[in-house]
């Protein structure tokens, strides 16, 4: 008589949101294999959010999950693409030479490697500036105007007049604008055939903070690391008016974060008025001293159905510190948005209309290298 038993087993490794073909095959005590069985199809369950924000599903900023805003007075506002509330981010219409801050801080559940997925609209008219200061004397007197273009000593490289002062001009987009040797000397208006001489050079930052995240402490405040993500202009990069994204850390023991990785261009004016979502990955090394910890950075524009990456980093020197709170230890805490050292000309704002953690890597980057 035949008797039918049943025999369980665990596969792991699995991909979530995926579709898995097993066939069966039996052995006897003498090793001999019977033919496969008819295939049977299972699918893995996608990845669940640990923390989910959803304001246009009707969230609002109450904690929850282990999330908390520093603030829940912050009125949420309807998103420029009409999908919604947001949370808004408003920066001021600025001169150059003067930056502008909305910030809103947090907590999470504490974890030694997250996803943070957030949905980022960008104001429909964005514009990401890129300014130099000139010392010049006399300026407004002799004439010069925003809008003049201004040519360097080496008379090719040029810029255009953002904002003229007493004893200060300052150029938009100027080439070469890292170089004294090109923009400290005489100078020319060639839009008004005007020679005036320039005594100083400075390169104002264009970075504007996206997101930051640490353990103990913020930045030079912490023993623990931090990661600091932001866009700046690709000017600086390769000369274009586009917006990159970049990410730098502090190893920890109250340190700065140090040099940036470029991630590539991020924001064309294709992507104004627009939304997309970022995936923001972070894990600590896997040992004291074994400098591989990750950094990731994952971009879906509106429109598109698969994310591109933009930051792969595998050698980041950041431990998880064994001196502080044990409560400290791990990634817990963070800002949205921030300093806007470029500043605008107008005032924009920005919108975050859905945050997400996730404990391990969200389906939708299936098949995204790595």
């Amino acid at each position: 008589m035949a008797i039918a038993t049943t025999t369980q087993f665990t596969a792991t490794g699995l991909a979530p949101s995926t579709s898995y073909t097993f066939h069966l095959v039996a052995v006897d005590a003498a090793g001999n294999l019977s033919g496969a069985s008819s295939s049977a199809t299972a699918t893995t369950p996608g990845t669940q959010a640990i923390v989910d924000y959803d304001f246009p599903r009707g969230d609002t900023l109450a904690a929850k999950n282990g999330w908390a805003f520093a603030s829940t007075s912050w009125s949420l506002a309807p998103t420029p693409d009409g999908s919604g509330l947001g949370l808004p981010f408003t920066y001021p219409g600025v001169l150059p030479g003067n930056y502008g801050m909305s910030e809103m801080r947090f907590t999470m559940p504490p974890q030694d490697e997250f996803w943070l997925r957030v949905r980022w609209h960008i104001p429909a008219h964005y514009a990401h500036r890129h300014d130099t200061e000139l010392q010049i004397a006399n300026a407004a007197a002799a004439g010069w105007q925003v809008g003049d273009r201004v040519r360097g000593t080496d008379g090719v490289s040029e810029g255009v007049i953002s904002r003229v002062d007493t004893s200060t001009v300052f150029l938009r987009f100027a080439a070469k604008a890292a170089f004294n040797s090109v923009w400290v000397g005489t100078l020319t208006n060639t839009t008004r055939n005007s020679a005036l001489a320039s005594t100083g050079r400075m390169q104002w930052g264009a970075n504007n903070k996206l997101l930051a995240i640490w353990a103990d402490g913020y930045s030079s405040a912490g023993l623990g690391s931090t990661m600091v993500w932001q866009t700046d202009s690709d000017w600086y990069f390769s000369g274009s008016t586009h917006s990159v994204v970049t990410v730098g850390y502090s190893k920890g023991g109250n340190t700065v974060t140090g040099a940036v990785a470029n991630g590539g261009t991020l924001i064309t004016p294709a992507d104004h008025g627009k939304h997309m979502d970022i995936i923001f990955h972070g894990k600590f090394s896997t040992a004291p001293g074994a400098k591989n910890g990750v950094i990731r950075t994952f971009a879906r524009k509106q429109g598109e159905t698969a994310y591109t990456m933009h930051h792969n980093i595998t050698n980041a020197d950041m431990d998880k510190r064994s001196d502080v709170a044990a409560h400290l230890r791990q990634w817990r805490a963070g800002y949205l948005m921030g300093w806007a050292n470029s500043g605008f000309d107008a005032a924009s704002t920005f919108h975050i209309s859905k945050i997400e953690v996730f404990a391990q890597r969200p389906a939708d980057l299936a098949g995204v290298s790595p």
